[in-house]
């Protein structure tokens, strides 16, 4: 049986609350305040619960409210900054006549009834691959600058200290027929935008059906690369929510199932509705409750990018979707490479000493205290227990 800590409670709660627009009380006595923020921060919800928190500031360390409270003016001078570019951005694109549409962010956040609480850090965006050679000179003349092009799938920029991610396909798909349907239909999403007016201002999203899809990869994209945030569970429940979601559900259900990604969908409707007090559309009954409280404790302990913990964090890297296709092992072995050296993506050559070259150096920085150390035992009990949870999803798996 899984067991959750009160203030993991006390966070649910209070995004419930976000979630459906509630105002119910929430009971903060015996409360270890200092733990609250850094489970909240790690996840990535840290605005969310601090809304409630002036509330009894008298129950708070002063110091753990004050670095609280420089945490949320920080985030919210951020958010402003972010939404500043991406206005700009969004702009000089309708300008010239350059398809495109945001996703993730502030896509995200227009789903919540508190907006501003949904945390935003980057700006990520997409240019068909026929534009996207004419949209990259059109920011790097305006001022974007060009920061990196090693990725195969987006160039990433920098503009006024924001962080900008052009894209021209998507996360890492596997080769088999729910994989490919899934680049097809991405590919063609730039001709069906939706206009999300967002506090005054106009800019185009992908549509109600499109916004699921990469919800849900986004979530699966975050457990192959070292954890889920509780940020990425409640950006779909915050959808789930909506009139969009509800009204598209037949479509949306439709994708699901051709994209092979069911099971996972089910399972975050089934926490939507059990732990947030959504509705209960009927797909999903079959679901065991008990494996829905196993995601949810491992997406609240782990953290975004597994940031609440290293066990959590290099545990998923032997996480390999259960997709079926020859060589998964290897596939992810080459792609931690080029996530842990970078020079491995222009120097392919490079791949051959790569995990000799990362371990030694993780060794030496451990021993210069640059690293924390990890325990084995316990980091390959973490790796197999993750294993075995998320193969439970059926992550791509062809019907």
């Amino acid at each position: 049986m899984v067991e959750f800590y009160k203030e993991e409670k006390i966070i649910f709660q209070l995004l419930k609350n976000s979630i459906k627009g509630y105002d119910s009380k929430v009971d903060f006595s015996d409360v270890d305040f200092k733990k609250l923020l850094r489970i909240a921060d790690k996840n990535a919800v840290n605005m969310f619960v601090f809304d409630k928190i002036p509330e009894f500031k008298s129950l708070i360390d002063k110091e753990v409210y004050l670095k609280w409270l420089y945490l949320a003016s920080r985030k919210l001078t951020i958010r402003e900054k972010v939404l500043s570019v991406q206005k700009e951005l969004t702009a000089l694109l309708e300008k010239n006549n350059i398809k495109y549409f945001v996703f993730k962010g502030f896509c995200s956040a227009y789903y919540y009834k508190k907006t501003e609480l949904r945390e935003t850090g980057d700006i990520d965006f997409y240019i068909d691959f026929n534009d996207f050679e004419n949209a990259n000179n059109l920011l790097v003349e305006n001022g974007f600058k060009l920061i990196d092009t090693d990725d195969d799938k987006h160039w990433s920029y920098e503009f006024d200290g924001v962080s900008l991610e052009m894209h021209h396909s998507f996360w890492d798909l596997p080769d088999n027929n729910a994989g490919e349907y899934i680049k097809e239909y991405l590919k063609n999403s730039i001709n069906s935008v939706k206009k999300y007016d967002y506090e005054g201002y106009s800019f185009y999203g992908p549509d109600e059906v499109t916004h699921a899809l990469l919800l849900v990869l986004h979530f699966v994209n975050h457990i192959q690369r070292g954890g889920v945030g509780l940020r990425h569970l409640c950006d779909f429940s915050a959808y789930y929510s909506s009139d969009d979601y509800k009204n598209n559900l037949d479509r949306i259900l439709d994708v699901f199932s051709k994209s092979g990604l069911q099971t996972v969908a089910k399972t975050l409707s089934k926490i939507s509705c059990k732990y947030f007090d959504l509705e209960n559309y009927g797909y999903f009954d079959e679901i065991d409750d008990e494996f829905c409280d196993a995601i949810l404790k491992d997406v609240v302990t782990s953290g975004n990018f597994g940031a609440n913990s290293l066990d959590e964090r290099y545990g998923s890297t032997a996480f390999t979707a259960n997709r079926g296709d020859n060589g998964s092992v290897f596939k992810n072995l080459i792609k931690f490479c080029k996530t842990a050296w970078k020079p491995c993506n222009k120097y392919k050559v490079l791949l051959i000493i790569a995990p000799f070259y990362i371990g030694i150096r993780y060794v030496f920085r451990v021993i210069v205290g640059k690293r924390p150390k990890i325990n084995p035992v316990k980091f390959t009990k973490t790796s197999l227990n993750r294993i075995d949870l998320y193969k439970k999803l059926d992550l791509f798996k062809d019907n």
